[in-house]
């Protein structure tokens, strides 16, 4: 099953349900992935000299997750009809806006991380 597109949200879900609170999803998403890929502290962390990664998302919006509305190569998602609390509203990537009330920026600004 495909999910990064709808995983922020997802698990901002279970924030709502009691399940997890903030620090768990950032830990979860952002500091152990960043560890485990020992990219941390410059991924995964929001101090002086991280690469400023951020997600900001509109807490009084509400996001229905849709098929048509997937980036992903695969064209479903089982969360189809889902409403989630929040709609991402933008994202940074070391310090640049890449995508902003839904749109991408134009040019690709990822780079390729070999895994250890």
């Amino acid at each position: 099953m495909t999910g990064l597109q709808t995983l922020c949200l997802s698990m901002l879900s279970l924030v709502d349900s009691g399940k997890l609170t903030v620090n768990d999803v950032v830990r979860l998403c952002c500091e152990n992935p960043a560890r485990h890929f020992r990219l941390y502290p410059a991924k995964g962390a929001i101090e002086p000299g991280s690469d400023a990664d951020m997600v900001f998302i509109d807490p009084n919006e509400v996001t229905v997750v849709e098929d048509k509305d997937l980036y992903s190569k695969a064209d479903y998602t089982t969360l189809a009809g889902k409403r989630i609390n929040g709609k991402i509203e933008r994202v940074l990537l070391r310090g640049k806006t890449v995508y902003y009330n839904g749109r991408f920026a134009s040019t690709p600004a990822g780079r390729f991380v070999r895994p250890t």
